[in-house]
């Protein structure tokens, strides 16, 4: 392996969190600046609880982005393809457009950018899978065999449910509280959906407490 090589494996995780630190902070900024120009947030209504939602989903998403990206970054060293570089401004793009579809008169809007944004990350995330299946054997023997879905079924049926709602919505007009039990459903999903990255992490951190034990044990047994 070439000295050029060997340093670009070694130096990717450092690119690609740093990078996904800075999407995150800008999705995190576009968030918090959104909520006070929605003036129906702070009203007591099912409207206001539909809204809440709304936010909430976006939150969830830049949390399991986050997680996700890290963790896949800290657990393979490999050269990066231009995907690792573009996918997540992609992403980021999809987060800001829902994120500016949060309002009274734009719940359709956002069912739809919602699901084509989680369909992309699907894509984007059965191709990292393809390609280095074989980098992220080891990731998946410890922290990504939590996930009782693979990650990339996980955004596409979200995807699904998210088009599917749309689609209905605008054939038979759900109304505010249709609306509500759609945002309130997608919500759960990307919460447990998030949880998969944080569970990976849980993992990964009692591997490395049951490796000390093994070398603790190795230690002491006499030579």
């Amino acid at each position: 392996m070439s000295r050029s090589v060997r340093r670009v494996r070694a130096q990717f995780s450092t690119i690609q969190i740093t990078m996904i630190s800075i999407v995150v902070a800008l999705a995190l900024q576009e968030l918090l600046d959104r909520l006070p120009t929605i003036d129906a947030l702070w009203q007591p209504s099912s409207i206001a609880v539909r809204l809440w939602c709304q936010v909430l989903v976006a939150f969830a998403i830049i949390v399991k982005m986050w997680v996700g990206f890290v963790l896949g970054a800290a657990s393979t060293e490999r050269v990066p393809r231009v995907s690792d570089l573009l996918g997540p401004m992609g992403i980021l793009v999809f987060v800001d457009a829902q994120i500016a579809s949060i309002d009274v008169e734009h719940a359709l809007r956002w069912f739809y950018i919602l699901g084509v944004g989680q369909l992309a990350a699907a894509a984007f995330i059965a191709g990292q899978q393809m390609a280095f299946g074989d980098a992220r054997r080891d990731a998946a023997s410890t922290g990504q065999r939590a996930a009782l879905v693979d990650p990339a079924t996980a955004e596409a049926w979200i995807g699904v449910c998210a088009l599917v709602a749309a689609l209905a919505d605008q054939t038979i007009e759900f109304g505010d509280w249709g609306l509500l039990v759609g945002c309130a459903f997608l919500l759960i999903i990307e919460v447990a959906s998030a949880a998969g990255p944080i569970v990976g992490w849980r993992m990964l951190r009692r591997r490395e407490e049951q490796l000390r034990l093994d070398e603790a044990d190795d230690y002491a047994q006499p030579s």
